[in-house]
């Protein structure tokens, strides 16, 4: 009798050794995560301060800009169109730079980086939205696809007095409607027609206003058929995104809604992080 009551007292006592040290385990590793998430927090916050004072900083360097380029009391297609001519002779170029690291290479240059380095057509799209925005003017990029349904240009489309008004800033170009006003992405892709159309009347005047030679102009490329609010084609992660988006959206995928913080890597870093900091902070929690 005395000798099972000894094995029972030696199993519980057992049992007892086994679940201390990881009662201790659980303990120290929870310890140990919310650490982890806090020194993650710090970091995070210090990274968003960093880059919100940076943004701000390009913010007010992008006002006093504009200030010199167009006064605000001219209509909004007259000020694009100073935009436009303050491109005059500089050159088109592939802009490398990158905002804060280079792990945010594929963010492309900030808007001020292409104000002071120039860029690709893109790269001029994305300034000329931020700084139409910075007048309250709506502003929006759109990608340019080829019949093959490869990006291959980009232009801007904005809320102009009389309706939607579209601005290639590559090539100087964009397109007035004969009754007034200007015609807007969606005309131009339910009448390829226009673009031939105003190629040929700049042409014949000598291209008075462009800032590239519309001699060479694609015209079998740069059409407005397959226009979409945005390059879905830049990196694996928007692939995929897109086909997944097309199943359920269908064509109306592509003319989805461009957010303005898609055009400013400080933002889009912004947000990133603000993400992080709502993980850790639940990371704490638990």
């Amino acid at each position: 009798m005395s000798g099972i009551i000894a094995i029972g007292i030696g199993i519980r006592m057992s049992s007892k050794c086994v679940f201390i040290p990881a009662a201790y385990y659980s303990l120290t590793h929870q310890s140990g995560l919310r650490l982890g998430y806090g020194v993650a927090l710090l970091a995070a916050l210090a990274v968003q301060s960093y880059v919100l004072v940076a943004y701000l900083r390009d913010q007010r360097f992008l006002r006093q800009l504009m200030d010199r380029i167009a006064s605000p009391a001219l209509p909004p297609g007259e000020q694009v169109k100073c935009i436009v001519d303050s491109f005059r002779g500089k050159p088109i170029v592939t802009n490398d730079k990158f905002f804060l690291a280079p792990v945010f290479r594929f963010l492309r240059p900030t808007p001020r980086q292409v104000a002071e380095s120039g860029g690709c057509c893109s790269d001029l799209c994305r300034l000329i939205v931020v700084l139409l925005r910075l007048r309250g003017i709506w502003a929006s990029k759109w990608a340019i696809y080829s019949p093959d349904l490869v990006p291959c240009h980009a232009v801007v489309e904005l809320e102009a007095e009389g309706g939607k008004m579209v601005v290639d800033p590559s090539f100087g170009l964009w397109f007035p409607r004969p009754d007034g006003g200007y015609y807007g992405v969606e005309q131009l892709r339910n009448h390829p027609e226009i673009l031939p159309r105003r190629i040929q009347e700049l042409r014949a005047k000598g291209n008075p206003i462009g800032l590239a030679n519309l001699a060479s102009y694609p015209l079998d490329e740069y059409a407005f058929t397959h226009a979409r609010t945005m390059n879905w084609d830049k990196i694996w992660v928007s692939r995929l995104l897109y086909r997944l988006l097309y199943r359920v959206m269908g064509a109306r995928v592509n003319k989805v809604f461009r957010p303005a913080w898609a055009e400013q890597p400080a933002l889009v870093i912004l947000c990133t992080v603000f993400l992080v900091e709502l993980l850790c902070f639940a990371g704490r929690l638990i």
